[in-house]
């Protein structure tokens, strides 16, 4: 690095690189966002970071920042040697633009391997007060957006611990039709704080629990408390959304693998009180990355452009009672605090 002649960057930098042989050295405004090198209002690299970081060294060596949606170069190899590529984006920044979440306010979670929840935030960026981290949203045509974003540690991870580790069921779907074999977990919550707890608590010391076990339950119940307590854990998150732009939220969209369980949307409707929307299509990542590429090579003209799914999204409607709904999330907060401290202990 030092002699000038290595190259430091983030994994999408190095896929540029090699699709265009060594042609550029490049990273998007979304992907420099996560290396805290970048100054987020500038969208440049910050010389203060990098120095307080201890990396001065990498000054000459980090990538270019460009915009999410712009000609990158050509690729040089492969089954797609020759075309251009016009698209960068980061992973939860193109499930947004996939979902197209292009208006202040709009929000979607993406339930994977951990579930992430990010809100359109505006032109600037947006500093919270509730936890959130302020983030890159997206970069076309020169005009920078950002989002909030907070994040549940454990979705599918946290089910797949179930199904491998205790057997509960034998394949992870199986967890659903468990969950709705039953109405309600009967005062069993399941924390899935397994390493600790992200937004907006931000407890290193909690660990996973499950709580309010009587003999009258079993397995079923348990299934049903391991995705509420996803979904318990998203709902934080929104509230502190909510607070922090001061806007409710209208619906919410998802996408994720875990979201084709018709009975953790429902759940989720439940105790966020909001519509939830599931699109046709779930892997919206792809789609968003696709987007990128189309406003990158001309197909369209602006994110105005940009057309819906041609098919409409499944909504799940809230039915829960804002006084159950208020009960249940009573129980979780106490549960929750049952786990602080943990760590530490023999």
């Amino acid at each position: 690095v030092e002699a000038g002649y290595a190259r430091v960057g983030t994994v999408d930098s190095w896929l540029v690189w090699n699709l265009t042989n060594g042609a550029t050295h490049a990273t998007d405004f979304t992907n420099a966002s996560r290396t805290m090198l970048m100054d987020l209002g500038k969208g440049a690299w910050d010389p203060s970071s990098i120095d307080a970081l201890g990396l001065s060294s990498l000054q000459g060596a980090l990538p270019e920042i460009r915009s999410s949606a712009e000609d990158y170069g050509t690729i040089q190899t492969g089954s797609l040697s020759g075309a251009k590529l016009t698209g960068v984006l980061g992973d939860q920044m193109a499930a947004m633009v996939g979902q197209r979440c292009f208006a202040v306010g709009d929000a979607k979670i993406t339930y994977g391997t951990g579930a992430f929840m990010l809100v359109h935030a505006g032109n600037t960026p947006a500093p919270s007060s509730n936890g959130l981290l302020s983030t890159a949203l997206y970069d076309f045509k020169g005009e920078k957006t950002y989002a909030l974003e907070g994040a549940v540690a454990c979705c599918a991870v946290g089910i797949n611990w179930f199904r491998d580790s205790l057997g509960l069921f034998e394949t992870s779907p199986e967890i659903s039709d468990l969950a709705a074999s039953v109405d309600s977990s009967e005062g069993c919550y399941f924390v899935s704080a397994f390493g600790g707890l992200l937004a907006p608590r931000w407890r290193d010391d909690a660990r996973a629990a499950l709580v309010g076990l009587t003999l009258a339950h079993d397995r079923r119940h348990v299934s049903r408390a391991v995705l509420e307590g996803v979904a318990f854990q998203a709902v934080e998150v929104l509230d502190a959304m909510v607070e922090d732009t001061g806007r409710g939220l209208g619906a919410l969209r998802v996408d994720g693998g875990v979201a084709q369980s018709d009975v953790m949307l429902q759940i989720q409707a439940d105790l966020a009180a909001v519509p939830v929307e599931r699109p046709a299509d779930v892997e919206t990542t792809a789609a968003g990355a696709a987007v990128a590429a189309g406003l990158g090579c001309g197909v369209f003209d602006g994110i105005s452009d940009v057309a819906a799914g041609t098919a409409p999204p499944a909504t799940f409607s809230p039915k829960l009672p804002a006084a159950d709904r208020d009960a249940k999330l009573a129980s979780w907060r106490a549960a929750v605090d049952a786990t602080y401290g943990w760590a530490d202990r023999a």
